[in-house]
């Protein structure tokens, strides 16, 4: 195997939480994926596959990330749908619908806590060419050289591997459990009896493993990058903005092409309190600017009640307005070298064709 293969992940060396296993999910930090394409900082990335995700839109600095992806060697996008990433791509394949494959559904146990397991049965053949995710990975890896990591020869034997320890298999969640199985007692406040999953036992606000690793063990306070501390830029930038507020009809960038969704919400827009509209002269549904450091761009203002003055927020996901263009990768958290994306300042400006070039209000 080769150096390249056992580095860790980018960011893993600087964010080192990211990688310890059993404590995070050994993943890499994504806002320091640019960064690594543009300068081969820690190791080149010369290409990427990208199964199921839309990193052009969705991660900041849009501007940026989509530089990076036009200068891999080669882009391979798996997806159901033209994404804005799959456009920047050199192959694009299409893959199999949830109807068209079997699943495992074993996510439950982790994200809800419940001990529930099932098979998401296939209920169709793949339409033309698609394949599963699965059968792309495993055929990659056979052609590669990989075959002896990766020996099974479908989704059946692999998902087969995974019950195994729980004496399970597919012929059995199919034919005899198709509804699925509680493969354990599911027990509410079992903290009560057991603890919770510390040192301490305990809800722990003081964290030792943090302290180990040379951070503080405390929750603390830090000023943001931008914020109104920052006098000088709050002179230029008076208003903060806050990203990625979710919206009941959509995830991220999906279900933009579901005609009864997009009906509701057919459009990007920047909530603003009334106060601040106001004071710049906007009224409910009017086109304005929106500008950071970054970027400007252009969106559909919605005068509420529920943002605060001095506050503008506009939620991710969006081929037109992309809020990204505005927002900052750099990494604020010490600890996961996450970016501030709830603190950004940027100046909004009704949006007038003749003073599209004019400077924005203070």
């Amino acid at each position: 195997m080769s150096e390249r293969v056992k580095k860790k992940p980018i960011g893993g060396e600087k964010y080192p939480l990211l990688c310890v296993s059993g404590f995070m999910m050994m993943e890499g930090q994504s806002n320091l994926l640019a960064d690594a394409i543009l300068t081969g900082d820690p190791y080149p990335v010369e290409m990427m596959v990208i199964a199921g995700g839309n990193p052009a839109l969705v991660l900041p600095n849009s501007n940026k990330v989509k530089a990076a992806l036009e200068r891999l060697d080669l882009l391979v996008v798996m997806d159901l749908f033209m994404t804005d990433t799959a456009k920047l791509a050199d192959i694009v394949l299409p893959v199999a619908s949830p109807f068209e494959r079997f699943d495992l559904v074993d996510f439950y146990p982790i994200v809800e806590g419940v001990p529930y397991i099932g098979l998401r049965k296939k209920v169709m053949d793949e339409y033309c060419e698609s394949w599963s995710d699965i059968r792309f990975w495993l055929q990659l890896a056979q052609h590669m050289g990989y075959g002896d990591y990766f020996p099974w020869k479908g989704e059946t034997e692999l998902f087969d591997y995974i019950l195994k320890p729980m004496d399970l298999s597919t012929k059995y969640l199919i034919e005899e459990k198709p509804e699925g199985i509680i493969f354990s007692t599911y027990k509410c406040k079992e903290y009560e009896e057991k603890g919770f999953p510390t040192r301490s036992g305990k809800v722990e606000i003081y964290s030792e493993a943090l302290e180990e690793m040379g951070y503080d063990p405390l929750p603390v306070f830090r000023e943001p990058i931008e914020g109104p501390a920052n006098q000088g830029l709050f002179s230029e930038y008076p208003l903060i903005l806050t990203t990625g507020a979710r919206l009941l009809e959509f995830y991220h960038s999906q279900f933009r092409n579901v005609q009864s969704l997009s009906k509701r919400r057919p459009e990007a827009t920047a909530q603003i309190n009334p106060a601040s509209a106001k004071r710049y002269g906007v009224e409910d549904h009017d086109l304005i600017m929106v500008e950071t450091q970054r970027g400007r761009i252009q969106i559909r203002a919605e005068v509420t009640e529920e943002i605060i003055p001095g506050v503008v927020s506009i939620s991710t996901g969006w081929t037109e307005s992309n809020v990204n263009m505005l927002t900052d990768e750099t990494p604020y958290d010490p600890v996961l070298g996450y970016p501030s994306l709830k603190c950004q300042l940027c100046r909004i400006k009704k949006h007038n064709r003749e003073d599209a070039g004019s400077s924005f209000p203070r």
